[in-house]
């Protein structure tokens, strides 16, 4: 009879790690999965080129001047909104890349490599 009573200890504490490990495996995708979206977040908004703020901006641009063509303070403010964002981006671009090389202000490389003849001393 003990052994029945041990079987069934033995069962219900199968049964007891088996709930935890699955709450565990749970939880740990969970905290997976919102790593990954901000992640992907990130990834989608970190990583303009200087090329790319130029062209986004240029498209909200367009998209402020049709949508509020008749609001002349707003369309004004959100403009200057807008520039401020991209001359903030365009910096952080510059500043990530400034180890490699410094763009100046038109994205151009400002020390182009040297030309085929030349040498570093």
């Amino acid at each position: 009879m003990w052994w029945l009573f041990a079987l069934a200890v033995l069962a219900l504490l199968i049964v007891v790690f088996v709930l935890a490990k699955r709450e565990l495996v749970t939880e740990a995708d969970s905290e997976r999965d919102e790593v990954l979206r901000e992640k992907e977040n990130w990834n989608r908004h970190k990583y303009m080129s200087a090329g790319d703020v130029t062209r986004e901006t240029e498209r909200l641009l367009k998209a402020v001047d049709a949508r509020f063509a008749d609001d002349a303070s707003l369309r004004e403010s959100l403009t200057e909104v807008i520039e401020e964002w991209s001359e903030v981006r365009i910096q952080a671009f510059q500043d990530r890349r400034s180890w490699v090389r410094r763009l100046d202000e038109n994205g151009k490389d400002s020390n182009p490599p040297p030309e085929s003849g030349e040498h570093f001393s």
